[in-house]
């Protein structure tokens, strides 16, 4: 049996429906699985560690990268697949998976598994990339976005949704010089000029 775990707010929502999706695949193709939604953060890997113990053959999670995250954390020994459908996906590119669900789900159920590193910061492991300072404020101001935005029938909601949290923080940096600044690699130097039009008004 397969254990699926579900973010229900991954994408705004939009997991809830790629969660429909999968299951009515793996129905049709006699696979027997079931669904468990996580509740908090840190709930993936709570529900992760029931799977190896309820004898589980493998998990998927049906989340972004967090939810993959926090899911890894509580495995030992079975296999663990990512069926994107969070607000960034950046993982999937490491893994080569395919980034729409379906395709994802496809591409799970016909390879064999394999090994992935793990990294431990502090006592925490993660897979994917650890952030600290802008990045991460961003990723916390994403929330307050959803929902709020005017999405034109070309664009996806998510990106506009990120790159609206994005101006935001930038715009609210009390030492940024009229919406200036430069970032400094080595002898590299990047100067970045925030758009007048882009905080605040964007998504209001």
């Amino acid at each position: 049996m397969r254990m699926l775990i579900v973010n229900p707010i991954a994408g705004c929502g939009y997991a809830l429906k790629v969660m429909e999706q999968v299951q009515s695949v793996l129905t049709a193709r006699n696979l027997p699985f079931r669904v468990m939604r996580t509740e908090y953060p840190g709930y993936a890997a709570k529900l992760a560690r029931e799977a190896v113990e309820m004898g589980c053959e493998a998990v998927y999670v049906i989340g972004g990268d967090g939810t993959f995250s926090e899911a890894a954390r509580g495995l030992a020994g079975i296999p663990i697949g990512l069926i994107p459908a969070g607000t960034g996906n950046d993982f999937v590119k490491t893994l080569g998976t395919p980034k729409e669900p379906m395709a994802a789900l496809d591409f799970i159920l016909s390879h064999e598994p394999r090994p992935c590193d793990a990294i431990d910061l502090n006592g925490q492991m993660f897979l994917n990339v650890a952030g600290a300072g802008f990045d991460v404020t961003v990723l916390e101001n994403v929330a307050d976005f959803g929902g709020k935005i005017r999405v034109p029938h070309w664009a996806d909601s998510r990106d506009l949704e990120a790159s609206a949290a994005a101006a935001d923080v930038y715009g609210g940096w009390k030492d940024a010089d009229e919406g200036r600044a430069a970032v400094h690699c080595g002898e590299r130097k990047v100067d970045w000029r925030r758009h007048p039009d882009l905080p605040r008004c964007c998504a209001e």
